[in-house]
This record gives structure tokens, C-alpha cells and sequence, in this order.
């Protein structure tokens, strides 16, 4: 392997889910289309109301996982966006809140995003 670990989406958030609580998932993507996607497939997979937010910026994603009122229980997050790379967004939610599952997303090769 090439030190990136490789799950399925569905397997990790599964591991993610609390019964006793809905999924509470946020997704930061800079093309629209797969916002819109990635929204639909998960609300019909894990219910109504399980994407609590979903932006284009990996700034916003940052602030709004740093706050206690937006911050979701799992981040699926697009590495390549236009105002902070991927990698950038999961440090700065890193830094804070290290217990956030965060799905690293991309339609790029992973050895471009491989450290």
C-alpha cells in the first residue's frame, strides 16, 4: 500500500452511526452537481434531514465545523477546492476537533494527495 488507507464510504460512516442520534453529516465539494449528488444519495441512505450542510468553500466548512451549533458528526470533503486545498480544511478541523471523521473525497489520482 501506499500509506492511504482505503475504505468504503459506506463501510466508515456506518461505523460512524448512533442509533440513539441521526446522522449529522456535512459535505464541502466545489462542484455543484456533485454537492447535489452526494446530498441526495445520502439522504436517501441515512434519512431525511442527515446532511445538516453542504458548501463549496473549504473555509466555510472550517467555520462551521468549529461551531458547536453547525458542527457535523462526519465531514465527507472534496480535496481539491478553490479557496484552501483539502488537506488545509481537515488540518484547521484537525486542530480542534480531532475526533470528527472526515471522508477525504477526490476525482484526482490519491497519489497527487498521498503525504
Amino acid at each position: 500500500m501506499d500509506g492511504v488507507r482505503r475504505h468504503s464510504a459506506g463501510r466508515v460512516m456506518m461505523e460512524h452511526m448512533n442509533e440513539d442520534q441521526p446522522m449529522r453529516i456535512g459535505i464541502v465539494d466545489n462542484d455543484e452537481l456533485t454537492l447535489a449528488a452526494l446530498s441526495a444519495y445520502l439522504e436517501q441512505r441515512f434519512g431525511a434531514g442527515s446532511v445538516v450542510w453542504r458548501c463549496v468553500l473549504g473555509g466555510k466548512a472550517v467555520r462551521l465545523c468549529r461551531d458547536e451549533q453547525t458542527r457535523p458528526g462526519m465531514l465527507l470533503l472534496d480535496m481539491s477546492l478553490s479557496d484552501m486545498d483539502g488537506a488545509a480544511v481537515c488540518r484547521a478541523i484537525r486542530g480542534e476537533n480531532n475526533n470528527m471523521p472526515v471522508l477525504a473525497i477526490t476525482s484526482f489520482p490519491l497519489h497527487r494527495f498521498a503525504a
